[in-house]
């Protein structure tokens, strides 16, 4: 008998368009092994180049380790600037100007003592630096409130053998506005070169004790102090909507907003091994929300497998084990010259979360149809 599978899948269609800040947009830790024990420590800093002082771009850094047992300090590691880059937007054709950040990236190869680094308990290390930008609209004084960019990570050896890691790296960030009453999604997963498992939840920033005065302060260890919400705003609602921002464990990020902003927020990356934690990374970013023209009529949406003559809408298809899973997707839209994006996502089996990224086109009123 031939076997047959049932999958069902969910195709997306996202309109793309009708989809501030005074230094530090946000950024995380990563820490790659090299061989044996050496390892290269980067840190990535999310600067905005719109609100943000030229002058504030540090051609150095000093970032600090502690062992997490104790918070005894350990040593200091100084990172250099080797270089920045744009972060550019899913669509261009959806730019704007408060929405211009740049990726600056610090780097250092660190050698770590398996007679230093052996605590089961791991170690973390620190950066901290204000300050934030003036324009953010969801904490008290983003001014005056810094950043602590933290990273928590394993001992080198375990049990008397070698125990190799490298920290979970976060994919891109945010790279487009919200709109108010539109939903928003991202999928906001990373990679772990050592197949770890990754869970994800929004925690509060991370505000630590630097400050106008102080803008890179002394070492210090943890805890280290959060933002200070607004009145109306707590971790719940970092960007509020309807309904407001949420992360699934697996980080996809989904909000629809409800007003106008630019409101930082922060997600924890929790990396397990055999149902053990042994790290963490924490990304501090933030979301540009505005008032977006009216999004216009929804697009229609059929499809149907290659090389067969019958359309589907909201029906469940079905292949042969053998088959090739080959389908057709045709998208029309009364609206003249609207951008169309694509996304699959499966719902009831695991798989690439976008099997198709990228892929765009442009319908050009009621007789156009884009395929």
């Amino acid at each position: 008998m031939q076997k047959r599978f049932y999958f069902l899948v969910v195709l997306i269609i996202i309109l793309a368009c009708p989809v501030k800040a005074t230094h530090i947009v946000g950024g995380e830790f990563e820490l790659e092994h090299l061989e044996g024990y050496n390892y290269e420590l980067r840190l990535i800093q999310y600067f905005d180049v719109f609100y943000g002082n030229p002058g504030a771009e540090d051609p150095l850094i000093s970032a600090s380790i502690f062992q997490k047992s104790n918070n005894a300090f350990v040593e200091s590691i100084t990172l250099n600037n080797t270089g920045s880059e744009k972060v550019e937007y899913t669509n261009m054709d959806c730019a704007i100007g408060e929405l211009n950040t740049k990726k600056i990236i610090y780097k250092a190869n660190v050698f770590l003592d398996p007679n230093t680094f052996n605590h089961p308990d791991g170690y973390y290390v620190v950066w901290e630096r204000c300050c934030r930008n003036n324009v953010i609209d969801n904490i008290v004084a983003p001014e005056a409130s810094g950043q602590s960019f933290y990273l928590e990570f394993p001992p080198v050896i375990k049990n008397g053998q070698p125990f190799i890691n490298s920290s979970p790296q976060l994919f891109p960030p945010l790279s487009d506005y919200g709109c108010v009453g539109q939903y928003y999604y991202v999928d906001f997963t990373g990679t772990d070169a050592d197949n770890d498992s990754l869970v994800y939840t929004l925690v509060d920033p991370i505000r630590g004790f630097s400050s106008q005065a102080q803008p890179a302060p002394p070492p210090s260890p943890a805890p280290y102090p959060r933002v200070n919400w607004v009145n109306g705003i707590s971790t719940n609602n970092m960007v509020p909507g309807n309904p407001s921002l949420q992360i699934t464990e697996k980080g996809l990020l989904t909000v629809t907003p409800s007003q106008a902003g630019l409101f930082v927020f922060s997600v924890q990356c929790e990396e397990f091994r055999d149902g053990l934690k042994i790290g963490e990374v924490v990304r501090d970013f933030q979301m540009l929300v505005i008032d977006c023209p009216p999004a216009g009529n929804k697009p229609e949406l059929f499809v149907k497998i290659k090389g067969e003559d019958n359309f589907y809408g909201n029906q469940v298809i079905s292949f042969s084990e053998n088959q090739p899973k080959c389908i057709q997707v045709f998208v029309k839209d009364p609206d003249p010259l609207e951008r169309i994006k694509f996304r699959i996502a499966p719902v009831n089996f695991n798989g690439q979360r976008n099997i198709f990224p990228g892929q765009q086109g442009i319908v050009n009123g009621a007789n156009d149809t884009l395929v």
